[in-house]
């Protein structure tokens, strides 16, 4: 394992004798390690964000289910139209830009099946 003093000499700049400037040294193999590391932590971060959108949708249609058999047809669509929006709101919080188009798709299904006040020849 290296040290300290070996790691910073690794990163000092090189003069080049033409130009006069200082020029930074080449990337180290622990400056490609560490973008790696960056891009990998992204993907996780990433990863997190879908699963965790994901466990929200399940609750959310685990949760109407039950709503759908106790309450009226009309009352439940408005209710499951409410429900989309809020999770249009927390797909976009959370970055997950499938499921914003998902849900904006199966919110505008929805609305159009039900034709709420709109003619019936559209």
């Amino acid at each position: 394992m290296k040290n300290i003093a070996e790691e910073s000499a690794e990163a000092t700049p090189v003069v080049l004798p033409k130009s006069g400037f200082e020029q930074p040294a080449p990337p180290s193999r622990s400056a490609d390690n560490i973008a790696k590391l960056e891009t990998d932590l992204a993907t996780e971060k990433e990863e997190r964000c879908e699963e965790r959108f994901i466990w929200i949708a399940v609750v959310f249609v685990l949760v109407c289910v039950p709503i759908s058999l106790v309450v009226n047809f009309a009352i439940f669509v408005i209710l499951f139209l409410l429900g989309l929006i809020l999770l249009v709101g927390i797909a976009k919080r959370l970055g997950v830009d499938w499921a914003v188009q998902g849900v904006g798709w199966l919110m505008h299904w929805v609305s159009t099946k039900a034709n709420f006040g709109g003619n019936k020849d559209e």
